[in-house]
């Protein structure tokens, strides 16, 4: 089955080309995809019914609707890492009351694998690193400037070089701290983590433990 899963906050928009009634999701909207108007009419109602906690739009052309979707909004494209030293301790750093991994806005001229190592030096001192492989790309949408955007997030297993160098936490970036957790460490803060980063950290440390 092929989707797409777009994070609105601790809610979510789900694309897929068949509906999954076994979805693992309280409180769902199916809807079958129609036009831009009627996606834009369900995308509104799911921000406004606080007991509809998922919104699953599905058809026989699931990049169709995707294309649409993306219509919506305006797309910023950002870059990013799952650290890991030679413990296998992950990198995750402290903003706006909530544990996150470090990324950034991809800059012009830059490749995604140049922005997420910059970001990731950036926001937390970490040198000497190497990507090991692509994780993913999480999307997800919310206010700037009376706009609505709309974040690609490409993340990147990384391995620094370092056993445990020392962190130097960006705090111009609002980032408060900066720490190496252990897979279990990780898996304990989740409710503390956005849902876009959750989906990264949970899919990677449950494969590995």
């Amino acid at each position: 089955m092929e989707f797409y899963k777009i994070y609105y906050d601790h809610k979510k928009v789900i694309i897929a080309d068949e509906a999954d009634l076994n979805f693992n999701g309280n409180n769902t909207l199916f809807a079958e995809f129609d036009n831009a108007e009627i996606l834009q009419a369900l995308i509104r109602t799911l921000l406004e019914v606080p007991s509809i906690e998922s919104l699953y739009i599905y058809g026989e052309k699931p990049e169709l609707i995707w294309e649409t979707y993306k219509s919506l909004y305006t797309i910023i494209e950002a870059a990013g890492g799952l650290v890991l030293n030679k413990a296998s301790h992950a990198l995750l750093i402290f903003r706006h009351q909530k544990w996150d991994l470090p990324k950034g806005k991809i800059e012009k001229k830059e490749t995604i694998e140049q922005a997420a190592i910059r970001e990731v030096i950036e926001e937390c001192g970490v040198k000497d690193l190497v990507i090991d492989e692509k994780l993913c790309i999480t999307y997800h949408v919310y206010d700037l400037n009376d706009k609505k955007i709309l974040k690609f997030s490409h993340w990147f297993l990384m391995r620094c070089q370092d056993n445990e160098p020392e962190l130097v936490p960006q705090i111009i970036e609002g980032i408060t701290d900066a720490k190496w957790m252990t897979a279990t460490e990780t898996l304990n803060i989740l409710d503390q983590s956005y849902s876009s980063v959750r989906d990264v950290l949970t899919r990677f440390f449950i494969k590995s433990l």
